[in-house]
């Protein structure tokens, strides 16, 4: 009943985003594009990845 409301009455859709990224990535990568990548910033990431795979 729900699917049907939202997609035929109001033509709602719901959809997975495909490139969502959270704050620290985000950071890390443009920091890494215009090359201005520091310890601190590569030791941040990397514990924000392990952290990361151990939600999952």
């Amino acid at each position: 009943m729900y699917r049907k409301t939202f997609c035929e009455e109001f033509n709602y859709s719901f959809h997975i985003p495909k490139k969502d990224q959270c704050q620290t990535c985000a950071v890390y990568r443009n920091k890494e594009v215009a090359g201005e990548l520091t310890t601190d910033l590569k030791l941040a990431f990397e514990d924000h990845i392990k952290r990361n795979k151990m939600c999952l």
